[in-house]
C-alpha cells in the first residue's frame, strides 16, 4: 500500500480541465459502467463520450460538511495534484439506513447525522483505446499506473477531515453514523471498508431487488 502522505483530499474545481476530464474518464471506464449498469457491448465511445462534459452534482458539491444537512465530497489527489478518487458522504432516501440497524446504533435523528459513502477510483488498467485517444490531460502511461491504497488511504482521510469538521459544529456532543451497501461479489469494496472499522451487519438487505451487505460505523 502506498504510504499516506501519497495522496490528500480536496474539493473538486470547476475550473479544472483536468479534474472535469479525470471524473468522466473514471466513470467511463468498462468496469464502472458495467457496475452501475449503463454498460452495453459495442458501446460507441468515440462518438457517446465527452470528456469536458461538467458532472454538476460532483462539480457543486462542498467538501466541508456544515450545519445546513448536505452531501459532502471530497476529490483524493496525488503528488501531482491529479484526480485518482473520489469519496462520497450523502443523503439517501431511497436506500436509507434501517431503522432497526439505527436502533441498535444508538442514533437517531436528534443525536446523530447519518451518511451513506460511495467511493471511486481511477482504475490502471484495460483501458479501451477509444477512450483513452480523447484524453487531452492524461496519457495512458499515466492511466495506467499501479496506484495501490487509493481508496482505503482517502476513506481513513475523509473520515477524519469529516468527523474534525462535524465535532467542531455542536457544543453538545453528536453522532456520524456512516454505512454502505455492497454485492456479495464486491470483494474490493468489502476490503475497503473492512480496513476502515466499518462493521458488517448479520443479514443481507435488499438494494434496487439484488441482496446487498450492509456496512455501519458509528463515530
Amino acid at each position: 500500500m502506498q504510504r499516506n502522505n501519497h495522496y490528500r483530499l480536496r474539493g473538486f474545481k470547476r475550473s479544472s480541465e483536468s479534474d472535469i476530464e479525470l471524473v468522466n474518464l473514471m466513470g467511463f471506464h468498462p468496469s464502472i459502467m458495467k457496475a452501475k449498469g449503463y454498460w452495453e457491448s459495442g458501446f460507441d465511445f468515440e462518438n457517446q463520450v465527452d470528456l469536458n462534459s461538467v458532472d454538476r452534482e460532483i462539480f457543486q458539491t462542498k467538501a466541508r460538511i456544515e450545519r445546513k444537512i448536505g452531501n459532502v465530497l471530497y476529490a483524493v489527489v496525488d503528488k501531482l495534484d491529479k484526480v485518482v478518487g473520489w469519496i462520497w458522504f450523502y443523503k439517501d432516501k431511497s436506500h436509507p439506513l434501517p431503522r432497526g440497524v439505527a436502533s441498535k446504533l444508538g442514533i437517531n435523528k436528534y443525536n446523530s447525522r447519518v451518511y451513506q459513502i460511495s467511493y471511486e477510483k481511477l482504475m490502471s488498467s484495460d483501458w479501451p483505446e477509444e477512450l483513452v485517444d480523447k484524453a487531452e490531460h492524461v496519457t495512458l502511461d499515466y492511466l495506467t499506473k499501479e496506484r495501490k491504497g487509493v481508496i482505503v488511504i482517502g476513506l481513513a482521510k475523509a473520515i477524519k477531515s469529516l468527523t474534525r469538521r462535524f465535532r467542531s459544529l455542536y457544543v453538545r456532543k453528536q453522532k456520524l453514523g456512516l454505512y454502505a451497501f455492497t454485492h456479495p461479489r464486491n470483494i474490493a469494496s468489502r476490503k475497503v471498508l473492512e480496513k476502515n472499522g466499518f462493521e458488517k451487519v448479520g443479514r443481507k438487505y435488499s438494494y434496487d431487488g439484488t441482496p446487498h451487505y450492509l456496512w455501519v460505523k458509528v463515530v
